[in-house]
This record gives C-alpha cells, structure tokens and sequence, in this order.
C-alpha cells in the first residue's frame, strides 16, 4: 500500500497533477507515522498517552536486515518526496518533523 502511494504519487507530480499528487503523498506520510518507521531505532522514550491515544494494533519490528532497511528506505523516501514539493510548491510539509511526535529518529538508509 505504501509502495503503491509513492508511486502513484509521484506519477501524478510528473503528469502536472499536483493536487492528486499530494494527495497520495499525504495518504504515505499517514502510513509511516502510522506503523511509526520514522522511528526505527528510535531511543526516545515515548509519551504513554499519545501511544494509548494510538489504534491497538502496531507495525511487527521487521524480522530481517532487509525488511528493516526497506521500512528506512520507504521512511526517507515518504520525507525526501514531501520536501522536494514543499520546496517546489511552498505548500506546508506533510511530515511535521519539528514537533515532538513527528521527529524523525531513523538511521539514514544505507547501500547495501
């Protein structure tokens, strides 16, 4: 579902569909905050209240080094493709990465 998000997402960003575009890209973002991979690796403690006020069912850890490094990948993917278009149409970032429970606290992707 991700997978399929970026890519639509971006397919519209090229036909000059921003608005589509954005939506789909909006739809990802809400998929990584979601299963919280942008916080793989993520030392912070967590906010019991915002992690009770969250839906019962979690993202399962990845069980292998490369089903982890997909989730990094698609993390910084999600976040490199809401900041290409912040700069390209100065509309607000979709990841609010400043706040508290939007920080990114995911290892950079590695080649492999």
């Amino acid at each position: 579902m991700l997978q399929a998000n970026i890519l639509i997402s971006h397919y519209f960003f090229l036909q000059g569909h921003n608005l589509e575009g954005r939506w789909h890209l909006d739809n990802a973002v809400s998929l990584i905050l979601s299963a919280r991979m942008h916080l793989i690796w993520s030392s912070q403690i967590q906010d019991t209240q915002f992690i009770a006020s969250s839906s019962t069912t979690t993202f399962p850890p990845a069980r292998t080094f490369a089903e982890e490094g997909e989730q990094i990948n698609a993390m910084w993917t999600v976040l490199a493709l809401s900041c290409l278009w912040l700069g390209v149409e100065g509309v607000p970032a979709s990841i609010a990465y400043t706040t508290e429970h939007g920080r990114v606290d995911t290892p950079w992707p590695l080649d492999r």
